[in-house]
C-alpha cells in the first residue's frame, strides 16, 4: 500500500466522558488516540472502518475503565482510508505506547547477537 495521505489534522482533545456531546464526530470511518491525561502521552491507537461515532459511545464506558479519559480523532475517505491513518500514527507514537514496546530493544539486542554468532 502507498501512503496517499499525511497525518492530517486531529480533532482538539477533550475528555472521553463528554463524547456524546461533541458534534464535530460524524458517523463515518475515522482513526481515534487515547490518553490518561490531557497532557499525557498517547496509549493506544485504534479506527473504526465504518463509524468511528457509533464505535467510541458503544465502548466509552469500557474504554473510561482501563482509564482513557481523553481523546481526539480525525476522520476518513472510506476504510481503507482509515486503516493507513491508524497506520501512520500507531507507527508515530509507537514511542509512548506502554508495555508492548518495553522489551523491544532488547528482544533486538539478543536477536541481532544470535544471527551474529551464526555467520
Amino acid at each position: 500500500m502507498t501512503a496517499k495521505t499525511g497525518l492530517g489534522r486531529l480533532s482538539q482533545i477533550r475528555k472521553l466522558r463528554e463524547l456524546s456531546w461533541h458534534e464535530n464526530m460524524e458517523h463515518k470511518p475515522g482513526i481515534y488516540l487515547l490518553r490518561g491525561m490531557k497532557d499525557g502521552n498517547v496509549k493506544y491507537v485504534g479506527h473504526s472502518p465504518t463509524d468511528l461515532r457509533e464505535f467510541m459511545l458503544i465502548k466509552e464506558s469500557q474504554l473510561v475503565d482501563r482509564h482513557f479519559l481523553f481523546y481526539n480523532h480525525r476522520h476518513a475517505d472510506n476504510a481503507d482510508h482509515a486503516f493507513e491513518i491508524v497506520c501512520m500514527f500507531y507507527h508515530q507514537c509507537t514511542k509512548t505506547l506502554p508495555v508492548s514496546g518495553q522489551f523491544r530493544p532488547l528482544f533486538a539486542a539478543l536477536l541481532g547477537a544470535f544471527l551474529q554468532n551464526l555467520g
